[in-house]
C-alpha cells in the first residue's frame, strides 16, 4: 500500500476528502427528506411548549456545517439590514409634521436670540450671556439646551460678529 503524498497521516472520511462536493450537493447532504441525507436530524418534545432540535453531521463535516450556518447567519443579517433601510426610505413623508419641525426650530432660534440679546443688553459679556441663555433653556428643560447648540444658533444669526466701526485711515 502506498502512502498518499500531502495528506494527513490519519484516515480521512469521505467528507474530509471531498468537502466541496458535499457542499455542492447541499440538497442531498442537508435535506432531511432526501433518501441519501448525510446529516441526522431529530426533534424531541419537551415541556412548556419548547422542543429540542438535534442536528448531527458526520465527524468530518463539522467545520463545513458550522461555516454553512455562519454564512447563512451573515446572509440573513445583511438582508434584515437591507429590509430596515428600505422600510425607512419608503416611509411616507407627512408635510404637516415637517412644517411643525421647521416651526419648532425657528421658535428655538428666535428664543435663543431673544434671551442672548436680553443678557447682552444688561451689559453682560458675550460668554456669560451664552452661559445664562443655555441655563435659562435648561431650566425650561428644552431638548436642545446645550452650550454647543446655543453657540451655533448665535453664530449663525451673526450675534458673535464684532460691531464694525469706522475705517481707520
Amino acid at each position: 500500500m502506498q502512502k498518499n503524498q500531502g495528506q494527513a497521516p490519519y484516515s480521512t472520511t469521505r467528507f474530509e476528502a471531498d468537502i466541496s462536493r458535499a457542499l455542492s450537493e447541499a440538497n442531498r447532504v442537508f435535506n432531511p427528506l432526501h433518501k441519501d441525507c448525510e446529516v441526522s436530524y431529530r426533534v424531541f418534545d419537551q415541556k412548556n411548549g419548547f422542543v429540542v432540535l438535534q442536528v448531527a453531521p458526520p465527524s468530518g463535516m463539522t467545520r463545513a456545517f458550522v461555516a454553512l450556518l455562519e454564512s447563512l447567519h451573515g446572509l440573513f443579517r445583511f438582508m434584515d439590514n437591507k429590509a430596515r433601510i428600505t422600510t425607512l426610505g419608503s416611509a411616507p413623508v407627512d408635510l404637516s409634521e415637517l412644517e411643525q419641525q421647521k416651526q419648532f426650530q425657528k421658535n428655538f432660534q428666535s428664543k435663543v436670540c431673544a434671551l442672548f440679546d436680553g443678557f447682552t443688553g444688561q451689559g453682560l459679556a458675550r460668554n456669560e450671556a451664552v452661559k445664562r441663555t443655555n441655563a435659562a433653556l435648561k431650566a425650561e428643560k428644552h431638548p436642545w439646551a446645550n452650550h454647543a447648540t446655543v453657540s451655533d444658533v448665535l453664530r449663525a444669526s451673526g450675534r458673535f460678529k464684532k460691531a464694525k466701526t469706522g475705517k481707520r485711515v
